[in-house]
């Protein structure tokens, strides 16, 4: 149970679980169990924290999304050669299809 005052200060905070009073009267009671619940915390940012990293596009995937101009028109030139050189073969099969009829 905690109770606090209209400007959010924590005036009792009792832990019947674990060891009854933590803060009494504005006053510590228990030190180690306010530090237990102060590393549960840090854990529960860190872990927070960890996971939005993890879901975070590495650089490189980002890169490659946003088309570095260098990277990208190198690759999208020998594509483009690459497709054209096999439409005009294309067109040459094609060609030599009509004229076998």
């Amino acid at each position: 149970m905690i109770r606090r005052d209209l400007s959010g200060n924590i005036l009792d905070f009792r832990d019947d679980a674990n060891g009854g009073w933590i803060i009494r009267d504005r006053q510590i009671i228990n030190q180690a169990r306010i530090d237990e619940l102060a590393k549960i915390e840090e854990d529960k940012r860190k872990a927070s924290t960890a996971e939005v990293n993890a879901i975070q596009a590495s650089p490189e995937a980002v890169e490659q999304r946003l088309g570095n101009p260098s990277v990208s028109s190198a690759k999208i030139d020998a594509l483009e050669k690459r497709i054209n050189s096999q439409d005009a073969k294309l067109d040459a099969i094609l060609l030599a299809l009509k004229n076998v009829k």
